[in-house]
């Protein structure tokens, strides 16, 4: 596997950090630091999706053809995309269009004079029309532990039934739904939750919103693999627990369920839900690999030039070229488009400062593998030309590979199949992105992939000073 930066200066920092790599012998260590420490140069300013905020403001872009889309496509549907492409916000916009419990003055306000609007049927037929479930699986505090796991997943579900308060009033429900309406609902009892009441949660909830309602229930998810993604990278998180409680909880609400509709997830991989072994038929649409939706995550050119445009940000109109440089280079396999990172845009524009706006997550740790001693000498000898990563295409995963993978980087044993995997989950994260057009033709395939911008280099180059500065602590330390 080689590396491959484009920018000159970035070819050189590669050079010089490699190099230090191999004589300081600190390659074990590169990106783990981003995994127990919060980052000081990594800072995300958007607020929480809200759709309500961003339809006022000015860098509001008009992704609500997406709801089109998904009334026409969705049964089950998986949508994974990077952080800081919208998967919230779109979420978000879906739910205030359907939801029969939003403010339908409000939502009209959010809508009018978007594309949507013009849809005249489709307005008629679903707008504000559906009961709506709404959550995100992204836990508010660390996953450490099966225990945390389901405390984590008892808050998920406690603040998922208060958004429907209203159901306590409701003359369609039976004394035992009110009594399992409290169970989630009560400040004390929610804290207690068995295992079986938590992975039945959400469709108790759906079931008892049809009742109320007379009408199947929208359901959408957002984050569904932060805590899937966790597992792999958190020593004490047991696997098996974590894809068995994953499997009971989602089969029991998408699985046969006669109360919901149409369902949509949101999150950033698609290889983490291959090894969910009930869930295996499910259709989940990578980033930029499908038609239908990949214009619908980031900003295309056109939209970026867009935003330009208005009042609130044509001085920027210089700095063309850096937004460009920085943020854009995300592509699909065939090179035919470009897409830039929607949240780093939109902070650069409301903060004037070109940088890194890329969050600090569970994951990165997987540059690791990249830096395992071969690799780290076959760099070395490359200097500093322009060289790539060469990945074999990965079809058939289960839970095995995902423990396999968790062994690698907890014991940092090199495995080439497991390095893959890596790679693979990287570039569905946002480090990496299609090098040479792709010709998907089976297993045996291979993809070669870059970093698709000096944004990704620099949050790189930040981490690694990171560490080479701690390792030098160290050896000082050592030393006295």
């Amino acid at each position: 596997m080689l590396f491959r930066c484009d920018n000159a200066l970035e070819k050189k920092f590669l050079k010089h950090f490699f190099y230090f790599c191999n004589m300081a012998n600190i390659y074990l260590v590169f990106i783990s630091m981003m995994i127990v420490t919060p980052s000081s140069y990594c800072i995300t300013m958007l607020e929480p999706a809200d759709i309500f905020k961003i339809r006022g403001s000015p860098e509001f872009i008009d992704k609500t053809m997406l709801i089109k889309e998904f009334i026409n496509n969705a049964d089950t549907l998986i949508l994974a995309a990077p952080d800081g492409f919208g998967k919230s916000t779109n979420l978000d916009m879906i739910r205030v269009f359907l939801s029969k419990t939003v403010d339908k003055k409000q939502a009209e306000d959010v809508f009018r004079n978007t594309e949507i609007y013009k849809e005249e049927a489709l307005l008629k037929a679903h707008f504000n029309n559906h009961p709506v479930i709404h959550c995100s699986f992204k836990p508010n505090s660390p996953v450490t532990d099966y225990e945390t796991m389901l405390m984590a997943f008892r808050n998920v579900l406690h603040q998922t039934f208060l958004q429907h308060q209203y159901l306590t009033d409701s003359p369609h429900l039976t004394k035992n739904d009110l009594k399992e309406l409290k169970s989630y609902t009560d400040e004390d009892k929610y804290k207690t939750l068995k295992p079986i009441q938590i992975s039945v949660g959400l469709y108790v909830l759906s079931q008892i919103l049809e009742r109320h309602h007379g009408k199947q229930v929208i359901l959408l998810i957002d984050d569904y693999d932060s805590v899937l993604l966790d597992s792999i990278f958190t020593k004490s998180l047991d696997i098996a627990e974590v894809f068995g409680f994953y499997n009971a909880i989602l089969s029991g609400v998408l699985l046969h369920n006669e109360h919901v509709n149409t369902t949509i997830l949101t999150g950033t991989t698609c290889v983490s839900m291959k090894p969910l072994v009930d869930l295996e038929n499910l259709q989940c649409v990578k980033f930029l690999q499908d038609e239908t939706f990949k214009l619908f995550f980031g900003l295309t050119e056109t939209e970026v030039d867009d935003l330009l445009g208005r009042d609130a940000f044509k001085k920027f109109q210089l700095h063309r070229q850096d937004i460009k440089m920085w943020y854009d280079g995300y592509t699909d396999p065939d090179l035919s488009i470009h897409i830039y990172n929607t949240r780093s845009v939109v902070n650069f524009l409301k903060s004037g400062d070109l940088k890194s706006y890329l969050n600090t997550i569970k994951g990165e740790k997987a540059f690791k593998v990249l830096l395992e001693e071969k690799v780290t000498k076959q760099l070395f000898r490359e200097s500093s030309q322009n060289v790539m990563i060469v990945v074999r295409h990965l079809t058939e995963i289960d839970q095995s590979h995902m423990e396999g993978l968790k062994n690698m980087i907890i014991h940092q044993i090199w495995n080439e199949d497991f390095s893959d995997l890596y790679v693979h989950i990287l570039m569905e994260k946002g480090y990496f992105t299609f090098d040479t057009p792709w010709e998907r033709s089976g297993y045996n395939s291979s993809l070669t992939v870059k970093f698709p911008n000096i944004e990704v280099c620099e949050t790189i180059r930040q981490i690694v000073h990171s560490v080479i500065e701690e390792a030098k602590k160290h050896s000082s330390n050592l030393i006295d």
